[in-house]
């Protein structure tokens, strides 16, 4: 891991590869969805829409986090090649 400078065991790695790809789809989907049910309650008049509008744009931001933390976990499972001095 980039942290502590100490290699992962190559199971483990996969794993967590694994894990943070399914989550940054996940993680789109979410935010697609919610993000579009909130454009969906703008302008409606009804008792609620303004709750739901808000509650659904946080349900938006929260899986674009959970995207933005999937790829970040994804990068820092990435092998370095051997020419790669950076």
């Amino acid at each position: 891991m980039h942290v502590r400078r100490e290699r992962l065991e190559p199971r483990r790695a996969v794993n967590r590869l694994l894990l943070a790809r399914s989550c940054a789809y996940v993680g789109a989907l979410v935010a697609g969805g919610y993000a579009g049910y909130a454009v969906s309650w703008l302008g409606v008049g009804a008792e609620l829409a303004d709750q739901r509008a808000w509650r659904s744009l946080a349900a938006a931001a929260a899986g674009a986090a959970i995207t933005i933390t999937a790829v970040l976990l994804e990068r820092a499972c990435r092998v370095r090649s051997d020419d790669d001095t950076t």
